[in-house]
């Protein structure tokens, strides 16, 4: 909550415009990870009429990795079924609508599959 009053407080002193924050709205549960190698989560997330899906692929490496050697991102992940990652989406303009959880932390950016 801090952090988001200090980006409010941030935009009101640049004089930018204050954009309505996404809110969690639903969690659809898992789905189909397709070829990944990861377990997905899809959840909703809405601001004013509009609704957007995002799914949270979390490696199968970070599922079965201790959560002692993982960055706490990940752990939070792996405990929320990927709820703890959309505090840090619900801020943006443009949320990612796919989001990915690995050994090495969190990624907005998807990679292609080969």
């Amino acid at each position: 909550m801090r952090e988001e009053l200090l980006a409010l407080r941030t935009r009101v002193a640049q004089q930018l415009p204050i954009v309505r924050r996404w809110l969690v709205v639903a969690d659809e549960g898992r789905v189909d990870a397709g070829a990944r190698d990861a377990t997905a989560y899809l959840w909703r997330i809405q601001r004013g009429p509009e609704r957007r899906p995002v799914t949270v692929f979390i490696s199968g490496p970070a599922i079965e990795s201790a959560d002692e050697h993982l960055p706490q991102e990940v752990v939070a992940s792996k405990a929320t079924r990927g709820r703890s990652v959309l505090s840090s989406l619900v801020g943006l303009d443009d949320p990612p609508r796919r989001v990915m959880v690995t050994t090495a932390g969190v990624s907005l950016t998807m990679p292609g599959l080969t």
